[in-house]
């Protein structure tokens, strides 16, 4: 019926919206949908189904279905969108000068970082040699 391929295709669209402003990150590229969708869809709720599918070179794909829970909503942002337009763009310099940094590990590889404070995650040390992320809290 009309009405379903027209809810189809209003959650589709829904769920690209992220993708549409980060790009692809291949694997992730799924579960960045799978939010886009959570976040931004009006008609979602506890019970629903949602059919997840994915592939890739080689002729790798995977499809599996995930089942709402009660409470699903609480753990959403639905200010990801302008967070998202608030990102500082960056030269290819400036890139670069990002991607090739090596961090300075001690002699048991730790290293600890600053200066992440208007962040929202940061890398905050590396512990024998395992990164450690955090969500950075900010202060009132």
């Amino acid at each position: 019926p009309q009405e379903q391929q027209d809810q189809l295709k209003e959650n589709f669209e829904k769920s690209i919206l992220y993708s549409q402003k980060v790009g692809n990150i291949y694997t992730g590229s799924l579960f960045l949908g799978l939010l886009s969708l959570l976040e931004n869809s009006d008609n979602l709720k506890a019970g629903d189904k949602i059919a997840l599918f994915s592939y890739g070179s080689g002729a790798v794909a995977e499809i599996f279905s995930a089942s709402l829970v009660p409470g699903y909503e609480n753990q959403l942002s639905r200010t990801r969108l302008e967070e998202l337009d608030q990102r500082q763009a960056l030269s290819v310099k400036e890139y670069e000068h990002i991607f090739f940094a090596e961090a300075e590990l001690d002699a048991e590889g730790n290293a600890t970082f600053s200066g992440y404070e208007d962040q929202s995650f940061a890398l905050a040390e590396i512990a024998e040699h395992q990164r450690k992320y955090i969500k950075v809290e900010k202060s009132s």
